[in-house]
């Protein structure tokens, strides 16, 4: 039977399948993803540490690389200990807001990523095909906003895809076919029309993921050629040297 109020929608809880069901494989899914995420953990904060700590890589493309890691280590937080206490506890449960909640901030660390990942290709455009002008055009005003509306704009994505999300009534199964919330799994269980919602995707997809691989591969291919019109070898060296700017 179809749920057509959101007050009987929000008190679902819905069950992630995990990556694996077999008992006997449960524990090394644990440790494995324990050690990962530590991993990440560790070595972004670390990496955050050392260019806070050293003045010398105070510099937009370290500013961005931090920008990068607190990312890294946002879109795993919202995945990752989850699926660990759903292993732990053996209910593999999430409460609806839980499931949004965590909808809402992967897609918002997922689509920042992204184009936080073009910012850092056009910092090594500017300083490799314009490096007269890199201290201008990389300027610690420009850096702080360019990192500022990522932040925003991956926020506005995440909200509208979160928003639409909330408008769906969902059937009777209410089991995700996943280790955690994500669009695509909570859009099959939905009784609601998703059509609003895979063309957001979409157009979201082409906005973000098409576009800014795009633009990446473009500022690739310029600095490519950059490079290559260069004859000399110590010309090529001095080239690739990054115009130092302290902050």
């Amino acid at each position: 039977m179809e749920k057509n109020n959101h007050s009987v929608t929000s008190d679902v809880k819905f069950t992630l399948v995990g990556i694996s069901s077999a008992p006997g494989q449960q524990i090394f899914i644990f440790w494995a993803f324990t050690f990962i995420y530590a991993a990440a953990l560790a070595g972004n904060f670390l990496l955050i540490f050392a260019i806070g700590t050293c003045r010398k890589l105070h510099m937009p493309m370290y500013f961005l690389l931090v920008n990068l890691s607190v990312v890294n280590m946002c879109s795993v937080s919202v995945t990752v200990p989850k699926m660990l206490q759903n292993i732990l506890d053996k209910k593999r449960t999430i409460s609806f807001s839980g499931c949004i909640a965590q909808v809402f901030l992967f897609v918002w660390a997922l689509g920042t990523e992204i184009l936080l990942l073009t910012f850092m290709a056009f910092d090594r455009y500017a300083a490799i095909c314009h490096p007269l002008h890199y201290r201008v055009i990389m300027k610690k005003e420009v850096c702080i906003g360019m990192a500022a509306s990522v932040w925003v704009v991956g926020m506005i994505n995440s909200a509208v895809h979160a928003g639409l999300l909330l408008k769906l009534s969902f059937c009777v199964s209410e089991v995700i076919n996943h280790f955690f919330c994500d669009l695509p799994p909570l859009w099959k269980l939905s009784c609601s029309d998703i059509s609003l919602n895979e063309t957001m995707a979409f157009a979201a997809d082409v906005t973000f993921t098409m576009s800014s691989c795009a633009l990446t591969l473009i500022t690739y291919l310029l600095i490519l050629r950059t490079i290559l019109k260069i004859q000399s070898v110590r010309g090529r060296k001095h080239s690739l040297q990054v115009p130092p700017i302290s902050w």
